[in-house]
């Protein structure tokens, strides 16, 4: 009997010993220890957890230099602390920095007790929140440094939640409504602009939130004095998984650019006002000539002074024609080729008696010129169609004219043929018998181009000049 007593006792102080030893590896892992104060003795009673944190063996060591481990400057409060708790039992719960004896570490401890009336004694645990407090720091700091890199930015910042809910804006942004920013907190966009606003702020972040990707936009901030203009672009804040969990947007205030830009419209939009008046006064003055001109050709017997007034009216309304395609066209500079010489073309023809005689092809590539090569142009195609329509069928009952213009990579190439009677050989451009050639000749130079009588059944004459801006309408 003895003997089975014997060996349950050491069984029990086995337990004991082991439930101790986890007890202690608890402690060290977790970083915390426990002790207990007799106040009528001034003993403590420490954990190996506490006497590790501290850096003593609290069972030799005196209350008296357990209490210098604090730092000075925390003695008082910790002294009143433990007061108030023995006294009116006020929880005891403070933080303190204390120097390790046993290697002269700065350590952060958090420390709760109790009291109890009753054994006149205090139970207390503390633990080593070194790491904590300094991760604090490292966040506290880290914030510091980003707040203030976003307070300072010249941008409007604010991040919202996928409702459009205000979770942080910085000053800039919350001083533009003449607001601090605590009041945004908590309010949608909806409660910020008028709802075709809100809408369209709301549809790009619920894109961000549905695609993970950043979305930037042009929007308007209606103030009641005036509209401001920001470019914003929303970037995606996304958790540990690659889940969207906010959206932070910043938007840099544009407004005098807008308003820059706006100006530069209504000015373009009153220069093409004036250029649009300026073609159309052209196109009248021309008219005007081209009915002068013919009012004196019906006055006029000789016949080679009708030709030649005849002529110039032609001219006059080659360049008539131009204006007033000028005038039509959406930037007043430019006109398709096909469109200008497919109408100069039936205009020229239906001039002459015999025009029901002749039949017209035309192959006009759609390219565009401007109005400086248009109008040499212009009365290159009419001297050559009018030569064409006085000399090239006399005596004939039908004829035909094919006018073609393409454009190939800037080298445009125009070409006048009739099935006529033909050229005499004695004719060229280099040796012009008439002013209508010369004049060809002239307009040529002035395009920088050249330009070739082909001899064969009937005339071909082709122009081919450089024009590298010649592009499609």
């Amino acid at each position: 009997m003895n003997g089975a007593r014997q060996k349950a006792s050491l069984l029990e102080e086995d337990d004991l010993r082991n439930s101790e030893t986890r007890l202690t590896q608890a402690e060290k892992v977790a970083k915390v220890g426990n002790w207990t104060l007799n106040l009528g003795s001034k003993i403590i009673i420490a954990s190996r957890g506490a006497d590790l944190i501290y850096g003593v063996d609290f069972g030799t060591i005196p209350l008296a230099d357990v209490q210098k481990i604090p730092l000075p400057e925390y003695r008082p409060a910790l002294d009143k602390a433990l007061a108030d708790l023995i006294a009116k039992n006020i929880p005891y719960d403070q933080e303190f920095k204390i120097c390790r004896p046993l290697d002269g570490a700065i350590v952060d401890i958090h420390s709760v007790a109790t009291f109890d009336k009753n054994t006149n004694t205090v139970f207390g645990v503390i633990q080593d929140i070194t790491e904590r407090k300094a991760t604090e720091k490292a966040l506290s700091d880290s914030e510091l440094k980003y707040r203030s890199l976003i307070e300072s930015s010249s941008d409007a910042i604010f991040c919202v939640d996928e409702k459009g809910e205000y979770k942080f804006t910085n000053y800039l942004f919350a001083s533009t409504f003449g607001k601090t920013a605590d009041y945004f907190i908590g309010k949608t966009f909806w409660d910020v602009y008028p709802k075709e606003h809100a809408d369209y702020r709301f549809e790009a972040t619920k894109r961000v939130f549905q695609t993970g990707k950043s979305e930037s936009l042009e929007v308007e901030v209606p103030l009641p004095d005036r509209t401001l203009y920001f470019y914003a672009t929303a970037t995606p804040i996304k958790d540990k998984t690659g889940k969207v969990i906010l959206s932070l947007t910043n938007a840099t205030d544009i407004t005098e650019r807008k308003l820059a830009e706006d100006k530069v419209k209504l000015l373009l939009a009153e220069k093409e006002l004036i250029l649009k008046e300026v073609h159309h006064r052209i196109k009248n003055n021309m008219n005007t000539i081209a009915s002068l001109l013919s009012l004196q050709l019906g006055t006029v017997s000789d016949s080679s002074a009708a030709s030649a007034l005849e002529d110039a009216s032609n001219r006059v309304q080659s360049m008539s024609l131009l204006y007033d395609k000028l005038y039509r066209s959406a930037d007043f500079t430019n006109v398709p080729v096909s469109e200008y010489l497919g109408e100069l073309v039936d205009e020229v023809i239906e001039n002459f008696p015999n025009c029901s005689l002749v039949r017209t092809e035309k192959h006009l590539q759609d390219f565009i010129l401007d109005a400086k090569r248009l109008q040499p142009l212009g009365i290159i195609i009419n001297e050559l169609l009018t030569n064409i329509m006085k000399y090239a069928f006399t005596g004939r009952s039908a004829g035909i004219i094919v006018v073609s213009a393409t454009n190939n990579d800037g080298c445009v190439a125009i070409s006048v043929q009739d099935d006529g009677n033909g050229i005499p050989e004695s004719v060229s451009f280099k040796n012009p018998s008439g002013f209508g050639l010369q004049l060809v000749e002239a307009l040529t130079e002035q395009l920088k181009g050249t330009i070739r009588i082909e001899r064969g059944r009937g005339t071909k004459v082709v122009l081919e000049f450089l024009y590298p801006e010649a592009r499609n309408p």
